[in-house]
């Protein structure tokens, strides 16, 4: 699946932005959750430049993702897709994923998100 993926993204790096996007027409607000590269926010950016974008970045620590199951899998973990928007960016709100979060902090991410999007209609 990796390599599948790989190739269409090599031979057209936009394909999964085009295609998440296909079934909508222009929107005031995009809000973008699922980016896997730098390239997904720049085709964004560059495509709906008069358009209100929020990118939202949802993270867990390691420790957290481990105790979810999770695993290290070399090739797979290690793939840009996976570390490309760890680092050099600014999002718009960042949710804190983690077990151990206080919901406090959680409530408050949530709730700029949501006077983000507000403030894009005014």
């Amino acid at each position: 699946m990796i390599a599948w993926g790989e190739d269409i993204r090599n031979n057209d790096p936009e394909y999964f932005c085009k295609l998440a996007i296909a079934p909508f027409s222009a929107k005031q607000v995009w809000i973008v959750t699922d980016a896997r590269r730098k390239s997904d926010l720049t085709f964004f950016e560059r495509d709906f430049p008069d358009t209100k974008l929020i990118f939202v970045r949802i993270t867990a620590s390691k420790t957290t993702q481990i105790a979810r199951g999770w695993q290290f899998v070399t090739g797979i973990d290690d793939a840009e897709s996976e570390y490309d928007l760890d680092e050099g960016l600014t999002w718009n709100v960042v949710i804190n994923n983690d077990d151990n979060m206080q919901t406090y902090v959680t409530n408050e991410n949530i709730l700029k998100l949501f006077n983000t999007i507000k403030e894009s209609y005014s």
